[in-house]
């Protein structure tokens, strides 16, 4: 409840105190290469399933370990991996 309250805050203190370069646009992560080819995303998939960790991964695939971070999140929002993945706390 309180992240609700802290939020709509932040978006009546945005309406009154934003300045032009508040305006703009950021593009995240436009450093990183997040296609993956469906052989590569299984690739990754089974080796986080078999037990390796990111770094490993990365490693092993010649990525950056934010790439598959991102491959691994994205493949556990679908369903996709059994081993947890970014549990809440």
């Amino acid at each position: 409840m309180t992240a609700v309250l802290k939020m709509e805050d932040m978006r009546k203190r945005r309406q009154y105190d934003r300045s032009e370069k508040d305006w703009g646009l950021v593009k995240c992560f436009c450093d990183l290469e997040l296609n993956f080819s469906i052989g590569v995303l299984r690739d990754i998939t089974n080796l986080w399933e078999d037990g390796h960790d990111v770094e490993d991964i990365a490693e092993a695939t010649k990525r950056d370990p934010d790439e598959i971070f991102l491959a691994l999140f994205e493949q556990s929002r679908h369903g996709k991996t059994k081993r947890p993945f970014g549990r809440r706390i």
